[in-house]
């Protein structure tokens, strides 16, 4: 019986197979074992696409689909962080033009004279300070 992997994706810095020993693959297959509960013990193995198939008990055409499937996750793993960041700034943003500001004229003054832009500017200058 084939032990359980999940790709997690694929890499040129490791560029030999864990199973048959080659050398100077291109790109390697990153699999991660799994426990009988289904969790990954955190130990990486790398292998060529056809070793990775060999060792997981896939087919090539599996092991190249886990692949795609681990990009689209790895993406939209990102794509949620990026968004996550820029709702906290942009709290954070109104929170500092809330307190800076305040609301009504004096806001409205503020973004005539330099804009949201410019606000914005000024927000990020007093958080790298």
């Amino acid at each position: 019986m084939a032990k359980a992997y999940r790709v997690i994706g694929t890499t040129d810095e490791s560029t030999e197979c864990d199973l048959c020993g080659k050398v100077e693959l291109k790109v390697t297959v990153m699999l991660v074992p799994l426990d009988a509960d289904g969790n990954d013990d955190g130990d990486v193995c790398y292998f060529g696409t056809s070793c990775a198939a060999k060792a997981a008990g896939w087919t090539v055409r599996e092991v190249k689909a886990g692949i795609k499937r681990a990009a689209a996750e790895k993406l939209a793993a990102e794509r949620t962080r990026r968004i996550a960041e820029r709702e906290a700034e942009t709290k954070a943003y109104n929170a500092w033009v809330a307190e800076t500001y305040g609301t009504g004229a004096p806001l409205k003054d503020a973004i005539q004279k330099h804009g949201v832009a410019g606000l914005w500017a000024q927000f990020r200058a007093t958080r790298s300070a």
